[in-house]
């Protein structure tokens, strides 16, 4: 992922990715878009992060 698909990801997702270190795991994120988001920031260098996730969508 890159700080520069900002057009393409939600931005409460994108903030909150690029916020954390590597191995951390971030509390529930509430998107515009989406419902809610668990990020786990697996690594990062630069404008540049690898990320997990799991979404969870409210019916």
């Amino acid at each position: 992922m890159n700080r520069n698909d900002k057009d393409q990801l939600d931005p409460v997702f994108l903030s909150t990715a690029f916020r954390l270190k590597a191995g951390e795991l971030s509390m529930p994120v509430k998107s515009n878009k989406f419902g809610y988001f668990l990020i786990q920031s697996e690594s990062r260098r630069g404008d540049n992060a690898k990320v997990r996730m799991i979404l969870r969508i409210p019916r």
